[in-house]
C-alpha cells in the first residue's frame, strides 16, 4: 500500500510540475515560465607594457571578481612575447561588472626584471557589449580589454 501512495503522489506532482510550463497557464497571455540560468559570451583581452610601452612577456593575469564567488576565481593566463593574452568563454551568472577585477603579477621577476603588482577595477577597463543576447536568458556577449603599465619595483 505504502509504495503505492508514494507512486501516485509522485506522478501526481510531476503532472503539477510540468503543467506550470505550459503556455496556457491563468493569468496575463503573456506570462510564460522558463528554466534556466542568466549567461553571457565574454572575451578579456590584456595587455601589459612596463612605463616606456614596452610589451611584458610571462605577466600572470587573474580575472576575479572582487568580494563575490564566481567561476571566472580560476581563470589565469599568462601574457606571451608581445605582452598580450586572451580568454573567451561561456559564463553562467549574469557580469558584476562592478565589482570585476584584473590582477597583473611578475611572478618570473628573475627572468625579465621585476614588476610591481597592478590591479584594474571597473573603471581601469573597457567593457562593451558587442552582441546581442536571445532576450530570454542569453545576454549577449562582451569583450573586456584591460591594459596595464607596470611599474618597476
Amino acid at each position: 500500500m505504502k509504495h503505492w501512495v508514494n507512486n501516485f503522489f509522485g506522478l501526481l506532482l510531476g503532472l503539477l510540475g510540468f503543467s506550470s510550463c505550459s503556455p496556457k497557464m491563468y493569468g496575463p497571455p503573456d506570462f510564460r515560465a522558463e528554466y534556466g540560468v542568466p549567461h553571457a559570451t565574454y572575451k578579456l583581452n590584456a595587455e601589459a607594457t612596463d612605463e616606456e610601452g614596452n610589451p611584458v612577456e610571462g605577466i600572470r593575469v587573474v580575472v576575479a571578481p572582487q568580494g563575490e564567488e564566481s567561476d571566472w576565481k580560476n581563470d589565469t593566463l599568462y601574457t606571451d612575447k608581445a605582452g598580450k593574452a586572451e580568454l573567451q568563454r561561456l559564463k553562467y551568472t549574469w557580469p558584476s561588472t562592478d565589482q570585476m577585477k584584473v590582477v597583473f603579477d611578475d611572478v618570473d621577476a628573475a627572468e625579465r626584471g621585476s614588476f610591481e603588482s597592478t590591479t584594474l577595477y571597473k573603471y581601469g577597463l573597457d567593457i562593451q557589449k558587442t552582441g546581442e543576447g536571445s532576450g530570454t536568458w542569453d545576454q549577449g556577449s562582451f569583450t573586456i580589454t584591460a591594459k596595464a603599465k607596470l611599474k618597476k619595483k
